[in-house]
């Protein structure tokens, strides 16, 4: 029997702004894992693939597929449909898998003809034999924890010429048990780790493709100590064998800031940027919601130890919180003016499938399941807000907090305390980085003002030169932030509040 043809795509966010692409054509920020990991638990014999990333091509609906496999997470369920409306009015079956059919089966299963929930790994070998054989069932389930199981992905299949940012996860899971968070509804609160070796081995794959950013996409990297530290040390050492060093991302939490141990490997493996769910200054809301680890925590001095290792901090903040008042937005940009953080992704509290925040608000009768995801409103009822005000109060911090004066204060603060004797990065510029470079530049110089913040940082770069990598990763953030808000009205001239801001801001609005 001749291979099946299986054809993979990841789809774009279906509310990706227009502005996106308008920036770098045809690229990732980052590369997918999840479609070249199908693909490297296929037998080769019996399949061939084409992956389709969309944000770098559009989807091909007359490939000569014998199935269709799309995964996506929350935010691309609305394009997971429409791509799989137009595959099966050909006859071509669609398999739905991954974070959003997993946690949303319910709402999805009409739209496919498989559904895979779980994990892949446990159950690929049964799943791509019936594939083959054209006797498939309806659903899969592939219990947790069998990511050791997890084999090489196949980068050799994806456009890697077209994505920012290399990934490679080395754990699944996270122990903490936050009301709103989906990951623990999805992979478990029982970490499963890949062996060691085999996590250098994706770096030498990744390293041989043409990376030299890579995302350390774990749900929560540095939480179990013991392995943390065998595993730092282990890409620190591999990380200082290559011509041209590697730099990382990951996300992690804030407890980990106890452990000058950890935070010193962080530095010395290429670690330079983390994303942190800082969430709220308001104790009642990290209480009620179960975010213990963040519980009278001083953040600000939290997040100061970062910058000393020379790590940027990336901040989730969340509003919408029960105990949430409207003042909510003027404290989170008082916190933020406080800390060394230059990039904060404010979000309304959204109440995503499968969490214990979404069986609270339908069992109150406060859920809305006709509220899609959103950037500025919950999909709930907000216990002493109006969701209009919630709204304001979102576009009013987000403006707030990339405004001239506030965003170049926490990024001096940064550079302040980053180590004077951090080297900077040795990797050459890939043509999509240098893209990426001339979007920034083409940015900044429409963007008011913008001229005032580049000389500020420049001047403060020349004393900290091992500080520019994280710079210039902050400026093109906050260039992207500025085009999309001189885009976007109206323009929120105040919070919803009586009081006024507490800090000033400056510059366009």
């Amino acid at each position: 029997m001749a291979r099946r043809k299986l054809y993979l795509v990841h789809p774009r966010p279906a509310d990706t702004d227009q502005y996106e692409a308008d920036l770098i054509p045809n690229a990732a920020g980052m590369a997918d894992a999840a479609m070249v990991t199908v693909a490297a638990l296929a037998p080769e014999d019996k399949f061939e693939f084409k992956l389709c990333e969309e944000s770098i091509e559009p989807v091909d609906f007359d490939h000569p597929a014998d199935f269709v496999g799309i995964t996506g997470k929350n935010a691309q369920g609305a394009r997971m449909i429409e791509i799989a409306r137009r595959f099966r009015a050909r006859g071509v079956p669609v398999i739905f898998g991954g974070p959003h059919a997993t946690l949303a089966a319910g709402e999805l299963r009409e739209h496919c003809d498989i559904i895979v929930k779980g994990e892949l790994e446990p159950i690929a070998q049964t799943f791509f034999d019936d594939l083959y054989r054209g006797e498939y069932q309806r659903e899969y389930f592939g219990p947790r924890g069998h990511f050791a199981d997890s084999p090489v992905p196949r980068w050799d299949l994806y456009p890697n010429d077209r994505a920012l940012c290399g990934t490679l996860q080395t754990s699944r899971g996270c122990p903490f048990e936050c009301e709103f968070c989906d990951v623990i509804a999805y992979l478990g609160r029982k970490q499963s780790h890949k062996a060691i070796d085999r996590v250098l081995a994706e770096l030498d794959l990744l390293y041989r493709v043409g990376y030299r950013q890579v995302m350390l996409a774990d749900d929560n990297l540095t939480v179990y100590r013991a392995r943390a530290r065998e595993l730092l040390k282990a890409i620190a050492d591999w990380n200082g064998k290559v011509e041209e060093p590697l730099s990382f991302r990951t996300q992690l939490s804030i407890e980990i800031t106890n452990d000058p141990e950890v935070l010193e490997l962080l530095a010395k493996a290429g670690v330079r940027n983390v994303f942190v769910g800082i969430e709220s200054p308001n104790q009642d809301a990290l209480k009620e919601t179960k975010k213990r680890q963040n519980v009278g925590v001083d953040m600000v001095e939290r997040t100061e130890r970062f910058a000393r290792h020379g790590i940027l901090v990336q901040a989730g903040c969340i509003v919408g919180f029960d105990s949430d008042t409207p003042k909510i937005f003027q404290q989170q940009l008082e916190f933020a003016q406080r800390s060394p953080i230059p990039i904060f992704t404010p979000a309304p509290l959204h109440a995503a499938h499968g969490t214990p925040l979404r069986e609270r608000m339908a069992q109150t009768g406060r859920l809305n399941v006709h509220l899609p995801m959103s950037n500025s409103i919950s999909n709930f009822v907000p216990a002493q807000m109006s969701l209009a005000q919630q709204q304001a109060g979102v576009d009013w911090l987000i403006r707030e907090l990339y405004a001239p004066d506030n965003f170049t204060r926490r990024l001096l603060r940064m550079i302040e305390l980053f180590p004077s004797d951090l080297r900077p990065s040795r990797a050459r510029s890939r043509p999509i980085a240098a893209e990426a470079t001339l979007a920034c530049h083409r940015l900044l110089r429409e963007a008011p003002d913008s001229a005032r913040v580049v000389t500020k940082i420049l001047a403060a770069l020349r004393h900290k030169p091992g500080a520019r990598e994280a710079a210039l990763f902050a400026l093109f953030v906050w260039a992207q932030r500025r085009y999309q808000l001189r885009r976007t009205e109206p323009v929120p001239v105040a919070p919803p509040t009586e009081a006024l801001p507490l800090v000033a801001s400056s510059g366009v609005h």
